[in-house]
């Protein structure tokens, strides 16, 4: 059996306000600040370093802050999201972790009948299977037999389309929640190809100047996330190459530091409330991450096998 260098854990983000993570490029379209797409799909999402980023800030600041007066970085945060050059060390250490890209799961869509559902497709949950498929991770959405349509009880009018009740979203329920709504692939990438925008502009001698346009992804989004952690055998040889065990690959492996920074982690991330992206002193990025039950598809079919004497 194939063995993975390293293990994965999925968990799901939810805006809380209105998230602008920019691409940070010029363009010349009616929209001066646009937010990060994926290359392919041209969905919006969050790049692994701009996540990396958020994280770090949070993982530092806030859950492992240390007392006043003492180095504020942590063992935990440099192990998990490595280090620069220091004094009397000048070398920067890679961090433990890979972190991943955070793709589309959903986008709240306006309707006649209630503020929002939260719609989605086949086409967007068909990456999230190929998504879990790459890392391991097992997915058992039946997306062929999942019906187009919503929740409720009557017809209703999302954005300009119409939609009737759908009689078997429930397969939905754990991964994005109630009130769905599985779109169209093609209304749905209409949806997210025309986000809203707001016009914002700078003050200075409390008279406006340089209005722009911002894209925003709406509050209420969902995205989903992959974080890698070496497993032993990987973990052994990094800890050699790092020096932090100068005894053979066979001691290294009974260093219990180092997995217990990631145990540490996983739980401190499990319903953080954080912010990604620009603007978080207008309310702008705030986020709730969770942790989305999942199993490494292989470790399954291992332990479902039966035992030999």
């Amino acid at each position: 059996m194939y063995t993975r260098l390293f293990e994965a854990t999925l968990y799901k983000i939810t805006a809380v306000s209105n998230l602008h993570v920019g691409n940070g490029e010029a363009n010349f379209s009616v929209l001066d600040k646009q937010v990060q797409r994926d290359v392919i799909s041209n969905y919006p999402q969050i790049n692994a370093s701009s996540l990396k980023g958020a994280l770090r800030e949070y993982m530092t600041f806030v859950k492992f802050k240390n007392e006043e007066g003492k180095d504020s970085f942590r063992p935990l945060v440099s192990t998990i999201f490595g280090s620069e050059p220091t004094q009397g060390d000048d070398k920067a250490h890679q961090g433990y972790m890979n972190f991943h890209d955070a793709k589309l799961l959903s986008l709240p869509v306006r309707t006649n009948k209630v503020p929002f559902l939260r719609a989605t497709s086949k086409e967007v949950l068909r990456e999230y299977q190929a998504y879990c498929k790459n890392f391991a991770i097992e997915c058992d959405l039946d997306i062929d037999n999942l019906e187009i349509g919503h929740e409720l009880d009557e017809t209703v009018v999302a954005e300009e389309w119409q939609y009737n009740k759908s009689i078997n979203l429930n397969g939905l329920k754990e991964l994005i929640g109630e009130n769905i709504i599985l779109m169209k692939d093609e209304h749905f990438r209409t949806l997210a190809k025309e986000l809203p925008f707001v016009a914002r502009n700078y003050l200075e001698n409390g008279k406006s100047e340089n209005l722009w346009y911002e894209e925003i992804v709406p509050r209420e989004s969902q995205f989903y996330f992959a974080l890698e952690q070496p497993n032993d055998n990987t973990l052994a040889y990094k800890l050699t190459q790092e020096g932090l065990d100068t005894n053979t690959l066979k001691q290294t492996k009974k260093d219990k530091v180092v997995p217990e920074y990631f145990g540490e982690f996983n739980t401190a991330l499990n319903q953080a409330e954080l912010f990604i992206g620009a603007n978080t002193t207008v309310g702008y990025g705030k986020c709730k991450i969770m942790q989305l039950d999942t199993t490494i598809a292989e470790y399954k079919e291992a332990q479902d096998e039966p035992k030999k004497d």
